[in-house]
């Protein structure tokens, strides 16, 4: 995460700004994209994955467009996570409809969170989200040059992602399983 001086509170350490880590610890987690030694050891169990908890991960990140899309897997619980958003919103000045974003979990099917009772749940979460509350998230971006979010930028990125909102439903109701 870079930390920018104009987002940091008055008096506040020097050695804060910058490129620093900003992710909560999820103890017992792991990226998806380091899972496989666990499971060649027999220490990660694919069947644990909660089927509910990767459909939400994949339409949010589907409705977010996340381009380097990344998730934690939970050992014990076999929750799933997105993590490092850092790629999303990129081009948001042409109206895109979204499209499945599915990050491959070592050992776990492919199926797994496309059963419509799941996919159908995710995606009403994210239709319940309202423009208005829409414009008061992307107004909290920090502005300044290191954050590309100059006023009009984030109202065109609550745009974009009403857009994408409104379209989710027919794209996630054409991938989910019948």
């Amino acid at each position: 995460m870079r930390v920018t001086a104009d987002v940091l509170p008055t008096g506040a350490p020097l050695d804060l700004e910058g490129l620093v880590v900003g992710s909560e610890d999820v103890p017992g987690t792991v990226n998806a994209r380091d899972l496989e030694p666990f499971l060649s050891a027999g220490t990660f169990e694919p069947s644990l994955i909660d089927p509910a908890a990767r459909a939400r991960v994949i339409v949010f990140q589907s409705w977010v467009g996340a381009d380097d899309a990344q998730v934690l897997v939970g050992f014990a619980d076999g929750l799933v996570r997105s993590i490092d958003h850092g790629a999303c919103f990129g081009a948001t000045d042409a109206l895109t409809d979204p499209a499945p974003v599915v990050v491959p979990i070592p050992g776990v099917g492919s199926d797994v969170g496309r059963e419509q009772v799941h996919v159908s749940a995710a995606t009403q979460r994210v239709e319940a989200v309202s423009d208005r509350e829409l414009q008061q998230i992307v107004s909290g971006i920090p502005s300044g040059p290191a954050w590309r979010s100059p006023v009009d930028r984030r109202s065109e990125i609550a745009l974009w992602l009403a857009h994408r909102r409104d379209r989710l439903k027919e794209v996630m109701t054409h991938w989910q399983l019948p």
